[in-house]
């Protein structure tokens, strides 16, 4: 089974990289992919790079496509609220989280793991049950303007919390 670092290339996705190799197949993962070849050249020969934007459903399904099975699913890809605007910030950590799961979710086996990094800020979103449902369907037609309801999805800060939020719900669809 192979084990796939989503965000691999810096940060917590390196570190986590780094614990996981030598212990089976391991594919590294992340937008940056000179940042992932240099990891992987660190890591040595049982280490795969592969280039991936989680904002679009054809490279995370041809990522996938790639892999049989998958023993551990880490998913630390994300940008923070001063990184990007309020709806790339959602596009990246709430949205590609989704895809992720979904194009994996068929390639899981009994003892397989997943893990995907969020981050304490998003319990500072308000428990509101509709706002909650939206965001266990972030790929549903017409997200964006539906979740406009109930913030200012323009806002950066607030669209970190939110996407934070709906990992932490755990954003499978």
């Amino acid at each position: 089974m192979t084990n796939v670092v989503i965000g691999a290339a810096s940060g917590m996705g390196a570190a986590v990289a780094r614990q996981l190799a030598g212990q089976g197949p391991l594919l590294i993962v992340d937008q940056n992919i000179e940042g992932a070849e240099k990891l992987a050249a660190e890591l040595g020969s049982a280490v795969r790079v592969a280039g991936c934007d989680v904002t679009d459903q054809g490279q995370v399904d041809a990522l996938f496509a790639g892999v049989e099975d998958v023993g551990a699913l880490v998913h630390t890809a994300g940008v923070s609220g001063t990184m990007a605007t309020g709806r790339r910030v959602l596009e990246i950590n709430l949205l590609g989280t989704a895809r992720v799961l979904s194009a994996a979710e068929p390639l899981l086996r009994p003892g397989s793991v997943g893990v995907c990094f969020a981050s304490q800020s998003g319990y500072m979103v308000p428990e509101t049950p509709p706002l909650f449902a939206l965001l266990e369907e972030p790929l549903a037609q017409g997200f964006f303007d539906e979740i406009g309801e109930y913030f200012d999805v323009d806002n950066s800060a607030l669209a970190y919390q939110v996407s934070k939020r709906g990992v932490q719900l755990g954003v499978i669809t």
